[in-house]
């Protein structure tokens, strides 16, 4: 038969058709080849993950429960990138911002991967490419393994330094809240002329407070676990502003509230999310220079409890917004980034979450959002 590029049977249908039944036999293969992957997985105490050229991932073995914590399919649609430490994933976006085919190379780096209880484990990562009978690359394929820490090796030493000074950059944060508000109600008793007993009831409860968080402590010895409980989220809300109310007297910010009339029910832990909103409302205060208003609203919407925190402060920048909830980050001069951070981890245990609206000059809002319990 003649083939020439004007047939019907042209060159072009040809190769159209050659490439279908590569990856017909490419499919097939590699169902195969999961198989396979599945059993060296096993044999070897590895994690074992495919992923597209641009990291997506296809294929986790079935033991990434016994090696991170995650079930397989939970990984499925994630990059490897979601489960680095940020200071390894801005080293892998470095290096491959200086080699464009970084991703083409076989590569065996050490890392740490966050496990699903926030915890980070040192792993040796291989990065093999598959490639396609043309060789053309195809695929990535990450082989993980546990990095033994050798005596020589400090790798451990230095994650422990670093966990050591978060938790206690943490811990001197946590504890500031409740002794500026227990200045700021011995200031306003200074004010009075005679004994304020409700003054003198929140300043024990914050003393209370400081007892309870310096007990955190004790995480190391034995688990915080949540006290998980209904209660009526107007009323912690109503608790929180109370305790703040010194401070914002002293700066001249009026505090309102816009809620719904019937209660808010949320299964909680109750001091957790007190310390999620005693945060977020502090943080509003110290976002305000000048006298103003912070207006703080409540909504049931869709199945969830939707509480608004709305400044009139200084606003945060665009770029800005998606990095806060990072440790470390802030946008004050005084800040660690540590309140946010645990934040977002406490919604995240709660399976709530933050979002953050702001404008430069005009102000931020921080909506809150927590299933409602029917």
């Amino acid at each position: 038969m003649n083939i020439n590029s004007n047939s019907k049977w042209g060159w072009n249908n040809v190769d159209a058709i050659y490439k279908k039944q590569l990856d017909l036999e490419y499919s097939y293969n590699f169902h195969m080849f999961n198989s396979i992957l599945h059993i060296l997985s096993e044999t070897f105490n590895s994690l074992i993950i495919r992923s597209s050229m641009q990291g997506v991932f296809n294929y986790v073995s079935p033991n990434s429960f016994y090696i991170l914590g995650y079930e397989w399919e939970e990984m499925i649609g994630k990059k490897i990138t979601y489960f680095l430490h940020e200071k390894d994933k801005q080293r892998v976006l470095e290096m491959f911002n200086r080699d464009s085919h970084f991703l083409e190379k076989e590569k065996s780096l050490t890392m740490r991967l966050k496990k699903r209880d926030g915890l980070f484990v040192w792993s040796e990562l291989d990065i093999h490419i598959l490639r396609d009978v043309r060789q053309n690359p195809k695929e990535i394929l990450f082989l993980i393994k546990e990095k033994p820490i050798g005596d020589e090796d400090n790798l451990l030493e230095n994650d422990k330094m670093a966990l050591i000074g978060q938790l206690a950059a943490g811990i001197a944060h946590e504890i500031r809240n409740p002794l500026t508000s227990i200045k700021g109600f011995i200031q306003l008793m200074k004010s009075e002329p005679t004994k304020n007993d409700q003054y003198l009831e929140i300043i024990d409860q914050e003393i209370d407070r400081i007892s309870s968080i310096t007990n955190e402590l004790m995480i190391f010895a034995k688990p915080n676990h949540l006290k998980f409980e209904l209660h009526d989220l107007k009323v912690i809300l109503r608790s929180c502003i109370t305790l703040l109310e010194g401070v914002a007297y002293q700066k001249q910010i009026r505090i309102t509230l816009d809620s719904c009339e019937e209660p808010v029910w949320v299964f909680c832990d109750k001091q957790k999310i007190k310390q999620v909103i005693i945060n977020l409302i502090k943080n509003a205060l110290e976002s305000m220079e000048d006298p103003g208003i912070i207006t703080i609203t409540i909504r049931k919407c869709e199945g969830q409890s939707v509480l608004s925190i709305t400044d009139e402060g200084c606003g945060i920048p665009n770029e800005l917004v998606e990095k806060l909830g990072q440790p470390f980050f802030t946008t004050k001069s005084n800040g660690n980034g540590l309140g946010l951070m645990m934040c977002y981890k406490i919604m995240e245990e709660h399976e709530g979450r933050i979002e953050v609206q702001s404008e430069l000059g005009v102000g931020t809002t921080f909506y809150v959002f927590l299933p409602l319990e029917d």
